[in-house]
């Protein structure tokens, strides 16, 4: 079983693993980090030429609520908006110990679900994960999301997100958008990457 200390040294990894990656094919490339602060969301607008496909970490996330949800939008215009269109169909599953195992299995919906269940019960330490990101630049395909998260509560032990995500649109996307479903991403840390096409 995989905690928060442990996804914590697999995302440190990662970002040494990027710094030296250089730019041939195949190799990650730390494209943008953010640490949130009382944030009502975190955008990342770098550049995406070069990757089609991105892996996104986060670590030590705190929710200023409880039992919400980690979401992400897309943006086709660098940021100026993010689309909460319809569009988002997700599947998959929660599960935790004394809920069972919840499916996620959902249309139309307005965002992508990142990480669920964050805070639910007592929550002992921050929630932590990791999304690929794929065909971002892609004008003749839709974006897939494969994503997986966990959350440590001292209610439910570990908590545990697996979905996958459909984002139907042939439209290339240059900019992401997360945020919480209520409240504020409190703290925590996010790293997004590249893997050089």
């Amino acid at each position: 079983v995989l905690y928060n200390s442990d996804l914590r040294g697999i995302m440190s990894q990662a970002g040494s693993i990027s710094s030296g990656g250089g730019t041939s094919s195949g190799n990650l490339v730390l494209i943008e980090s953010q640490t949130a602060s009382a944030s009502a969301d975190l955008t990342f607008t770098n550049s995406f030429a070069g990757y089609d496909v991105l892996y996104l970490v986060h670590y030590g996330v705190i929710a200023s609520v409880n039992d919400t949800t980690l979401y992400l939008n897309f943006s086709t215009d660098g940021g100026a908006t993010y689309d909460t269109s319809a569009i988002y169909y997700q599947r998959g599953f929660s599960s935790g110990v004394g809920i069972g195992l919840v499916t996620q299995n959902l249309d139309n919906q307005t965002a992508a679900a990142i990480n669920t269940a964050i805070g639910l019960g007592t929550p002992n330490s921050g929630a932590s994960g990791f999304s690929y990101i794929y065909s971002v630049n892609s004008s003749t395909v839709d974006k897939n999301i494969i994503t997986c998260g966990v959350c440590n509560s001292a209610t439910y032990s570990v908590l545990r997100s697996d979905i996958a995500v459909i984002y139907d649109s042939v439209t290339p996307v240059n900019a992401l958008r997360l945020q919480m479903a209520t409240g504020n991403i409190t703290s925590g840390t996010f790293k997004l990457y590249g893997i050089v096409n």
